[in-house]
């Protein structure tokens, strides 16, 4: 019989994203396995006490994480900040890695957890970067809200990589909404799946039980998106 999970799903602390965490929650379960919200703590050894009695922890989607954090200088294009997300989520982070609890991330929460681990990120993705040294340069578009729950863009995903084994596709039609992206990789990070335009959409750790993607599985219809969510802890621990 298949171990069903116990999947810790991060607090928004944002009352307007209540909704949104609902697809996760449905994923979760269509995954075979239980979803159950962390609520906001400032203090780590309430973290740390909320990750012991879960088996994954699943860092969702959402607006930007505050630019200082990962040194640099705020930008028009970021979103409003909402440091108690930001600072949580840091520190559920933190608190993971120190007892070795396996971390997922998707969309914002790939990001935070690349910054978390000494990552930092592209500010904005552009069709042109003019001269401004955090606009990313693309020739995909990587923003398109209006086809959330369908495949926009391409990912390849490399043959050498946990993602694969679950996908079981080397390359995968993918949503994507975002407009940061990953600069430079955090502490023992590997890239594992890239857009054709070289944007990082997916990461695995070999040292750490930690893998994320870009875009929003959750969102999309079809067995290799289920299996990531029906297979997450093969995923991150690898």
């Amino acid at each position: 019989m298949k171990e069903i999970l116990t999947i810790g799903l991060a607090d928004t602390c944002n009352l307007g994203e209540i909704s949104q965490q609902r697809n996760y929650v449905e994923a979760v379960r269509r995954g075979g396995h239980i979803a159950v919200v962390l609520p906001f703590s400032n203090q780590s050894e309430v973290c740390r006490q909320m990750l012991q009695t879960v088996d994954v922890l699943l860092l969702t989607g959402g607006g930007d994480l505050a630019s200082w954090r990962f040194g640099s200088e705020p930008s028009c294009y970021d979103s409003e900040e909402n440091r108690d997300r930001d600072s949580f989520e840091l520190m559920l982070i933190d608190e993971a890695v120190k007892i070795r609890k396996p971390i997922a991330g998707i969309c914002r929460g790939m990001q935070v957890i690349n910054v978390a681990l000494g990552g930092t990120l592209w500010q904005d993705l552009s069709f042109k970067r003019e001269n401004d040294k955090d606009k990313a340069m693309t020739s995909v578009e990587h923003q398109c809200p209006e086809k959330k729950w369908e495949g926009v863009h391409c990912v390849r995903i490399s043959p050498f990589s946990r993602l694969i084994d679950i996908i079981q596709k080397d390359t995968v039609m993918v949503n994507s909404t975002h407009h940061q992206a990953i600069k430079k990789l955090g502490k023992g990070l590997d890239a594992v799946a890239l857009s054709d335009d070289l944007v990082i959409e997916a990461f695995e750790s070999d040292e750490l039980p930690i893998a994320a993607v870009q875009w929003h599985p959750e969102r999309l219809d079809g067995e290799p998106f289920d299996r990531l969510f029906a297979e997450i802890i093969k995923w991150t621990r690898g």
